[in-house]
């Protein structure tokens, strides 16, 4: 029971950096201002992560660029007001968050358990919830 625990907490951590790591990831491709860098040049730096968390770490930020239009004005929709430009990251995880809920398999529930830690870990404890 103990090992499962651990294997679960480590998996959990594995997918953290995952995700934190395709939100960097899209920063650089997606940036708040300017032209960005080709997604196939930042992906370079997914090689780090395990094969799991590479292969998550791809899909969302491919996804979020593939759906970008769509998901970016339905999270629009639905903002009170803008995301502010120094705070692009959050707006970024946003994406990558909706793209997980709407076209991984995952189940709901364990993806937007998954992303308070990430705005944790990008500063930004007021997006989490």
């Amino acid at each position: 029971m103990a090992a499962r625990i651990c294997l679960r907490r480590e998996n959990s951590l594995a997918d953290q950096a995952a995700r934190l790591a395709a939100v960097k990831a899209l920063a650089k491709v997606l940036p708040a201002r300017g032209d960005g860098a080709s997604l196939r040049d930042v992906g370079g730096t997914f090689g780090a992560l395990p094969p799991a968390g590479r292969g998550l770490a791809t899909d969302l930020a491919y996804g979020v660029c593939r759906h970008q239009r769509l998901i970016a004005h339905w999270l629009d929709q639905r903002l009170q007001k803008p995301i502010k430009h120094s705070a692009w990251p959050v707006r970024l995880a946003l994406l990558a968050g909706i793209y997980e809920v709407w076209f991984s398999e995952r189940p709901d529930h364990a993806v937007l358990n998954a992303w308070p830690d990430v705005m944790r870990d990008l500063k930004a404890p007021w997006a989490s919830g």
